[in-house]
């Protein structure tokens, strides 16, 4: 098998203030098995959730001057996911998850509860989605291998 093309689709950086990530088609009203918590993620046939790092798992600087009574409108620094999303296979990389998805909108959605990033696809169909999570347990930075599936994928 000749190694395919793989080019950049988009690349964006996101606060996740479930600690969740959702990738699934945009049409898709399917619900997600119930989280196991154990494994870091868990798959439908339109989607997927997988524990990134929260937003508010920052570092403060010692010298940061927090107020004690902090009120819910100001503002902290949020920890923001690094995410890239890839079309074609992941060249002899190192890939943490490996789903085909069925996609009939043809287009994917990449975010949470407060919103997320809309990647177009060729076409509707089945796709296979190659995640790279680093670090693996509670990723901060995510990249997504996404082509055409052709019956090689885990699950």
């Amino acid at each position: 098998m000749s190694e395919a093309v793989v080019s950049e689709i988009a690349s964006v950086s996101q606060a996740f203030h479930w600690g969740l990530l959702e990738l699934s088609d945009a049409d898709s009203l399917d619900e997600l098995p119930d989280w196991d918590s154990d494994s870091g993620w868990v798959v439908g046939r339109h989607g997927f959730l997988l524990r990134v790092r929260h937003a508010d798992d920052i570092e403060v600087p010692d010298d940061l001057e927090v107020p004690e009574d902090l009120g819910d409108d100001e503002d902290l620094p949020e920890f923001l996911v690094e995410l890239t999303f890839l079309r074609g296979g992941a060249p002899g990389a190192a890939v943490t998850r490996d789903v085909s998805l069925e996609v009939p909108s043809g287009r994917l959605l990449i975010g949470d509860s407060d919103g997320g990033t809309e990647i177009e696809l060729p076409a509707p169909g089945r796709w296979r989605v190659q995640v790279q999570a680093v670090p693996e347990d509670v990723p901060e930075q995510v990249r997504f291998y996404i082509a055409p599936d052709d019956g090689e994928a885990a699950s």
